[in-house]
């Protein structure tokens, strides 16, 4: 029951704010810095005077001046602009272009970035070998973007890109993952449904022992929440799958302060993940480290008094396996009005927390934001760096080189442009005596490795060799430098080191053989094909003669006849392969999979083969057969095997041929029969029987006969006109009748009477081999009399209802009432006594 307002509105008001009260305490107050994981920071966009001067939390504060501790084995050489032919320089290379590299196929990848002329999405590829450029952008890419995320797995087998700035103006950011394959030079959208929000400049880096990439921080411009648009700055983790691609927000302890504009590494001997740097409306230099078993955030702190880098971000922070430590250059920072560009270069050792600074005579220009990676596979270690923020203000971009100094091999006379050493053997320290001994074995097996060729490249040019049956091969006559040792051999993967060789071996004296240099080589993958075929007669069985490809490109040969085809060894890694399969009559199956780096890999492949298409020709309106139709099975979908099919059916009136899958119309004929086809496309598949009946009318005039009649009188009318369909029109007789012959062909017919005088009225009539002759009768109605001419006929006037009697109806009610309940009553009183006397013994 409804309570009255008088009486409910206190206590209501008071429950209200009573369960108002108890959701506040309910919900949880945001976590503070103590918090294990605190909130993600909305803040405006910064502007190049939005941050003060001064550093941040985290910041270790350096007071004084500390002298750099100049490092001599690293340097810095210039390497002239970015030339490429047929792409603009204004484009590549600018603010915010993503670089990486890989060892196994000895290329170095660059993508995107703003420059002078806006966005581009360029795929511009480098050889660490030889330094030539080529452009192999693909209309399947990311969009124009800058300031994503690009990291790749050292396995050498891909790269993934997120996210991104993709409208400069606006701010605009992506959230969609893409995967490059290094083997074939392929971009592949892995967005799934769940992935982080969208952001630009987040810190990004790839484990490749544990197959997944980590992603910190970042910032959005543009983003919009609750139909409003702000900016909002993160410090959300997530974990990428590199295997499934899927995203996973991993919740950590003391995450840090929301930050775009940091950079991470991942150091594969601490097995952490390394982040530095980053602003807000303050920027860092500190460099934080997770290990996602510990799932802690971990600030590494340098000793005290050593110099530090500046706080900021935009800096390039990438891993050395050269030094084992990180290599930083570079980046942005706060000044009292404005941000300022650096060109510093530093080294950081994970294991001590110790930064030392690289002091070089002739550093790149200050930028932040360039596009840089580490190189290993070039014969001259070293860190490449390519444009950067400079490039949006002053093309072409320019290129620089930190490698080893002295250089210790001839690939840094490609990237170095220092033209180390001496080619013809005469130079200093070349006329060396010293010997290597160099013995080659298979990873797996550890038995040695014959034939295989062994280079050797340093400061006084190449020497080369093969190894012998027990998988040795001696170099005499070695300076004695450093050098680069590359072993290739059929079937394996190439494997090499750099050595430093000894001078107690000469071929002047005796002496015992120094410790050969021992190079495991591991064997190619193979691949294991089989196919099958599926059939009507046979549902699984091996199907040899069918042509196998890989990638659409390679044409690996033919299975023999049990459906086998063998190979030793592939020596393409080119990660996810899509096998496919041709032989005529079969469906062509495929096959997508990722090659390993070695082992064996199976791959079966089912065919199924094509069905049977069965033409019935029948007589309508009966199941007999009509044995002497043709007809043609045509296939609708472009590009069908075979074309179109002749048929004449048999003495049964069937016809069956074996079809690959498709759609098909059928249409059929015989002398003396009306034609007939199918109304809609038969979708016929594989491995399967597809039954089309058609039905023939035997090609004769069929007669009808029809009658008009008055609806009331039910008499004939004369001169009607009758229509039989659209074609067929004649007047009636004076009985009425109108007579049709020769009515084509078979089916059903509207018949439609009018006459002057009358309402139009219509019927249907079905022909048929089984109806020839049919006969109706179609009555019509008089329409309304119009005078002068006619006479209206008489109609019995009904009294209409009414309530109330009228004045002379009531006086006749008014008398005989009375009458009637009194005889009513006379005849119930004498039917009581009737029955009492009955009842009575």
């Amino acid at each position: 029951m409804p309570v009255p307002r008088s009486l409910r509105s206190r206590p209501a008001a008071a429950l209200a704010g009573v369960l108002l009260l108890a959701l506040l305490l309910a919900i949880p107050l945001p976590a503070g810095p103590s918090g294990s994981a605190p909130p993600r920071h909305t803040a405006p966009r910064p502007s190049a005077t939005s941050l003060p001067d001064g550093g941040a939390m985290h910041t270790l504060r350096v007071t004084g001046v500390v002298t750099p501790n100049a490092v001599p084995s690293l340097d810095w050489d210039g390497m002239g602009v970015f030339q490429v032919t047929g792409v603009n320089p204004n484009l590549v290379a600018g603010e915010g272009a993503a670089m990486v590299s890989d060892s196994l196929y000895k290329t170095i990848v660059l993508f995107g970035g703003r420059g002078a002329a806006g966005l581009n999405n360029l795929t511009l590829q480098v050889s660490q070998v030889t330094g030539r450029w080529k452009n192999i952008t693909t209309p399947i890419a990311p969009s124009p973007r800058a300031n994503m995320s690009f990291a790749d797995d050292a396995s050498g087998r891909l790269a993934v890109l997120f996210g991104g700035t993709t409208d400069p103006l606006s701010g605009r950011s992506d959230n969609s993952t893409w995967v490059f394959w290094y083997g074939n030079r392929s971009w592949e959208n892995v967005t799934h449904r769940i992935a982080p929000p969208a952001r630009e400049s987040a810190a990004f880096a790839i484990d490749p022992q544990a197959r997944v990439g980590l992603l910190e921080g970042g910032w959005d411009p543009d983003f919009v929440s609750g139909g409003s648009t702000g900016s909002v700055t993160w410090n959300d983790t997530w974990l990428l799958n590199l295997t499934t691609f899927d995203w996973t927000e991993v919740l950590t302890q003391r995450a840090p302060t929301p930050m775009f504009g940091s950079a991470m590494a991942f150091d594969p001997i601490q097995g952490e993940f390394l982040m530095f740097g980053g602003c807000n409306a303050a920027c860092t230099n500190a460099v934080v480290a997770l290990n996602l078993t510990r799932g802690v955030w971990e600030t590494l702190t340098p000793p005290i008094g050593s110099q530090v880098p500046a706080p900021g971000g935009g800096s390039d922070f990438l891993w050395s396996p050269y030094a084992n430590a990180t290599v930083m250059f570079g980046g942005f920072g706060p000044t009292t009005s404005a941000f300022a560009s650096y060109n510093s270069t530093f080294v950081f050792e994970p294991l001590t927390h110790l930064w030392t600074y690289i002091q070089g005579f002739s550093d790149p220009f200050p930028r932040y934001a360039a596009a840089a990676t580490w190189l290993s596979a070039n014969g001259c270690p070293g860190l490449f760096l390519a444009g950067g923020s400079s490039a949006f203000y002053g093309p072409p971009p320019d290129l620089w080189f930190l490698d080893p100094n002295p250089d210790t091999g001839v690939g840094c006379n490609v990237w170095g442009n220092d033209q180390v050493g001496n080619f013809s053997g005469n130079g200093t320290g070349c006329n060396g005596n010293g010997t290597l001994v160099v013995v080659v074995s298979d990873n797996t097996s550890h038995t040695p490795i014959a034939n295989a060729s062994v280079s050797l490249t340093g400061a006084c040019g190449p020497k080369s060799g093969v190894t012998d049956r027990a998988g040795m091969d001696v170099l005499t006559h070695v300076p004695l430098t450093v050098e680069a040792v590359k072993v290739t051999a059929v079937d394996y993967h190439s494997g090499g080191s750099v050595v430093n060789v000894t001078a107690n071996y000469t071929v002047n004296r005796t002496g015992p053989v120094p410790p050969p240099l021992r190079v495991n080589l591991t064997p190619l993958p193979s691949l294991r094909l089989r196919t099958f075929g599926e059939s009507l007669a046979n549902p699984h069985s091996p199907l040899g003669a069918v042509a196998i490809t890989m990638d659409d490109s390679v044409i690996l040969g033919n299975t023999s006849a049990l459906g086998y085809l063998n190979q030793s060894a592939v020596s393409t890694t080119a990660g996810r392969l899509t096998f496919g399969v041709f032989k005529a009559g079969y469906s062509s199956p495929e096959f997508v999979t990722t090659l390993p780096y070695t082992g064996i890999i199976w791959v079966n492949l089912t065919l199924q083969a094509a069905g049977i298409l069965r033409v019935e020709v029948r007589l309508a309106g009966g199941l007999r057969a009509v044995p002497t139709a043709t007809g043609r099975i045509v296939p609708v979908d472009p590009g069908s095997p075979g074309g179109p099919v002749g048929f004449v059916v048999n003495q049964t009136g069937q016809f069956s041929v074996f079809l690959s899958i498709g759609n098909y119309t059928v249409s059929a004929q015989a002398p003396g029969y009306t034609s007939n086809r199918t109304i809609a496309p038969v979708f016929h598949p594989w491995v399967s029987t597809t039954v089309v009946v058609l039905n023939l009318t035997p090609d004769q005039g069929y007669n009808v006969t029809v009658q008009v009649l008055d609806i009331l009188t039910h008499r004939p009318i004369d001169n009607a006109t009758v229509e039989v369909g659209d074609s067929y029109t004649r007047s009636t007789d004076a009985q009425g009748w109108a007579n049709f012959s020769n009515v084509r062909p078979p089916g059903g017919f509207g018949v439609l009477a009018s006459a002057a005088g009358y309402a139009a009225n219509e019927s249907f009539v079905a022909l048929d081999p089984t109806h020839p002759r049919v006969s109706l009768t179609i009555d019509l109605t008089p329409l309304a009399c119009v005078p002068p001419g006619c006479t209206q006929p008489a109609t019995k006037i009904v009294k209409p209802f009414g309530l109330l009697p009228t004045t002379s109806e009531s006086l006749v009610f008014l008398l005989a009432a009375p009458g009637m309940l009194l005889g009513a009553s006379v005849v119930y009183a004498w039917y009581l006594r009737r029955r009492t006397a009955v009842a009575t013994p």
